[in-house]
């Protein structure tokens, strides 16, 4: 299967008679490693309501908040 983007990695899987071995375990383990701290951030973003509800102001106070916000949180999770 070709991957979607140049970027994205196509997990590998186990079959029903087959097992994965050690290199396709450490394979997988490394994007699922990034979706998480990505999942964590956004599931923090989600908890301040910026992106729960539709943004009812100007549109470039919303790039000023999400900005303010995702700044806050890379703060405190030490994420450059």
């Amino acid at each position: 299967m070709e991957a979607l983007h140049g970027n994205s990695r196509t997990p590998k899987k186990p079959g029903k008679k087959r097992k994965m071995n050690e290199h396709e375990k450490a394979y997988d383990k490394r994007p699922a490693r990034k979706r998480a701290v990505i999942e964590g951030v956004n599931a923090k973003i989600k908890t301040l309501k910026i992106m729960a509800h539709p943004y009812r102001n100007h549109c470039g106070r919303h790039f000023l908040m999400m900005s303010l916000i995702c700044g806050i949180i890379n703060f405190e999770l030490r994420i450059s």
